[in-house]
């Protein structure tokens, strides 16, 4: 194919090699990047939701969301020629693909609570906010309806990581 001697000289393929889920979650600094960030949202889960016991958090939907991820944040950087993502990006990435995974799983035996319904969401933007260095407390005390707009935007809407980082970026200004 024509295409392919382009595809062969790109620069940009030196930079990030392939973007197939298997090239890029074998490399060992992906594999340290997977492991941190599963740490840190299983201690946002813990330190959230460890008194509900309506509520599991689900280690293999968990690991699912943070591969589909990455892998998602490096396509972007292979096709729009990013070489470093910034914050933001990150930040909205992870809370989409954890409110579009849910690793969260509800207890079906015992009822749910309302909040309970929405704790993949809250914990979604929880890792978000701890990505920005964004106290959750600040946020609902300074903007009380942003918290139930996002946790609703997350919920209920097909949301645009790239969109979200930049309602993340303005969130952020605002802060400073």
């Amino acid at each position: 194919m024509a295409n392919d001697s382009v595809l062969k000289t790109d620069p940009l393929l030196d930079v990030f090699g392939e973007c197939t889920p298997p090239s890029l979650l074998d490399r060992p600094f992906i594999r340290e990047r997977i492991l941190r960030y599963l740490d840190g949202i299983v201690d946002i889960f813990n330190g959230q939701f460890s008194d509900n016991k309506n509520l599991r958090l689900n280690r293999a939907l968990l690991r699912e969301s943070v591969e589909s991820c990455i892998c998602d944040i490096y396509r972007l950087k292979f096709f729009r020629g990013i070489h470093h993502e910034d914050n933001h990006k990150r930040a909205a990435f992870f809370m989409v693909w954890i409110a579009r995974i849910k690793p969260i799983q509800p207890n079906m035996d015992s009822g749910l609570h309302e909040s309970d319904i929405c704790a993949n969401e809250l914990l979604a933007i929880l890792f978000g906010l701890t990505i920005l260095d964004i106290s959750p407390k600040w946020l609902y005390t300074q903007y009380p309806t942003y918290m139930r707009n996002m946790v609703y935007l997350l919920h209920f809407r097909a949301c645009s990581p790239e969109q979200l980082a930049s309602e993340l970026f303005l969130l952020d200004q605002l802060r400073k």
